[in-house]
């Protein structure tokens, strides 16, 4: 292990697949120094129901709210803990006569849960979003180096 002391801060950028997306485990990473790019699975069926999902929301961390696609603002609220997980919450009591209501939320306001390091999240996102990483992707190359197999 002390041969690898140096190395703690090394910055590996390393992909995986969205299947072992966790939370807790990319927080781990980042803490070790290690970058990584996943993408994150989409867990709700909303979207194939034709309605908005939590994706379609951007976040405003210089206002730390959440803007919808109709460009309503859903404000914190308050944070918890759940499952180990400090959350925040944001929503907005306005969609009792938002036109779009029926996409969005059968409920009567739209709630928006923020993981406390959904800053890493979000890096990751825009990692995968830059040219540099679809290219290793669509290559099948997730290292420097590494070749798929042949068969």
């Amino acid at each position: 292990m002390d041969d690898y002391a140096g190395y703690k801060r090394l910055i590996v950028p390393d992909l995986a697949d969205r299947g072992y997306f966790s939370g807790a485990k990319i927080a781990a990473c980042d803490k070790a120094g290690i970058t990584v790019v996943m993408p994150r699975p989409e867990t709700s069926g909303n979207r194939s129901k034709g309605m908005y999902v939590k994706a379609d929301f951007k976040y405003d961390a210089e206002r730390d709210v959440y803007i919808c696609p109709t460009e309503n603002g859903l404000i914190y609220r308050y944070r918890r803990k759940e499952v180990g997980l400090g959350v925040g919450r944001y929503w907005t009591n306005e969609y009792q006569h938002c036109p779009v209501k029926s996409r969005c939320t059968r409920g009567t306001e739209r709630r928006v849960t923020r993981w406390e390091y959904e800053h890493l999240v979000d890096e990751m996102r825009d990692r995968l979003r830059s040219a540099a990483a679809r290219s290793r992707i669509l290559s099948g190359r997730s290292r420097p180096g590494w070749e798929p197999p042949i068969s």
